[in-house]
């Protein structure tokens, strides 16, 4: 696909930037004294929670949902970015329903997550004009200009002033300086094994992915399956030659694990869902759907292409005892 000219003119800029060694500021990067008129307003993102009980507005919790969110670190955030969960940071500021109006009608705001690679470092996720404030969600435009640095463009700021997520005074603003551009967002680069939570449907679009599927083939893996309806498990192990990915794929193209076939799969001669708890849950359900919309992925242990398939078999069976897969879970071997 073409790129648009801003990204053209983009990818020039940071370039230049970046091959000068020079350093800049968020504030002069972005061009913000065209906002002269306005108030921008900075948000970062840090602890806090979402407890439905607590939002007075019924629009809040149709919005967010009905289930808390805890979020104490800079992984929590970072992990709920890359697993597609943004929308959820910015409906959480656009709202008025806990009592606390953070956006104003003609509010220029730019969002930011702690970006946990770096330190006292935020990652861009979101650039908007607040339109109007009358209700108890805001609404916003975003500024398209500045799509280019959404997921991207990672900042350098230490927040000296406690818990108010949002700043606004020009002076401290103007000493937020560039700490990184991406070469691509942070939602598509690879995070790291240990901050691998994938739903059905992410998995299945980060097995497209380049570099995930890059590293998924360079690892073998004991991973977790867990049901989010009913909080059961399921503990496998990927120990093929095209690793974590071999296996996750499977999953994809033929629904099931094609490594485990139980006793009562071979005698119903029925091997297009393998495990047997998988199997039933298809039959039961009409189809697949129940799986896509409550499988999450995880892993929890990883290991080099050259582990022998004995040494990760064993740490399989070793975590199927401490989760207790086959006692309350999916496994039955």
């Amino acid at each position: 696909m073409e790129k648009l000219p801003l990204e053209n003119e983009f990818n020039n800029f940071v370039k230049f930037v970046f091959e000068k060694k020079t350093k800049i500021s968020f504030w002069d990067m972005l061009n913000l004294d065209k906002f002269e008129n306005d108030t921008i307003r900075m948000v970062f993102h840090n602890h806090w929670d979402y407890i439905p009980e607590r939002q007075p507005a019924a629009e809040t919790r149709k919005l967010l949902g009905d289930t808390p969110r805890y979020f104490k670190s800079n992984e929590d955030f970072f992990e709920a970015y890359i697993n597609g969960e943004s929308k959820f940071f910015e409906d959480m500021m656009t709202l008025r329903g806990d009592g606390k109006q953070r956006l104003f009608a003609g509010d220029i705001a730019f969002s930011f997550i702690p970006y946990p690679h770096g330190k006292h470092t935020h990652l861009l996720m979101a650039a908007f004009r607040v339109v109007s404030d009358d209700k108890s969600v805001v609404a916003k435009e975003d500024l398209i200009e500045y799509m280019p640095y959404i997921g991207r463009l990672v900042v350098s700021y230490e927040d000296k002033q406690g818990n108010n997520p949002v700043r606004t005074n020009p002076e401290i603003i103007k000493k937020i300086s560039v700490a990184e551009i991406l070469s691509i967002p942070a939602s598509e680069a690879f995070p790291g094994y240990d901050l691998v939570r994938l739903s059905y449907k992410e998995l299945e679009h980060k097995l497209k992915a380049p570099d995930w599927a890059k590293k998924f083939k360079a690892k073998k893996g004991v991973y977790v399956i867990t049901d989010i309806k009913n909080g059961k498990q399921y503990v496998g192990a990927a120990y093929g030659q095209n690793g974590i990915y071999g296996r996750w794929n499977t999953y994809i193209e033929s629904n099931g694990d094609i490594h485990e076939i139980s006793d009562a799969s071979q005698k119903d001669n029925d091997v297009g869902y393998p495990n047997k708890e998988f199997k039933r849950i298809i039959r039961e359900n009409g189809g697949k759907k129940y799986i896509e919309e409550n499988f999450q992925y995880s892993l929890l242990e990883t290991f080099d292409k050259d582990t022998p398939e004995e040494d990760v078999v064993t740490r399989e069976l070793y975590w199927k005892k401490v989760l207790r897969t086959r006692e309350f879970g999916y496994n039955k071997n």
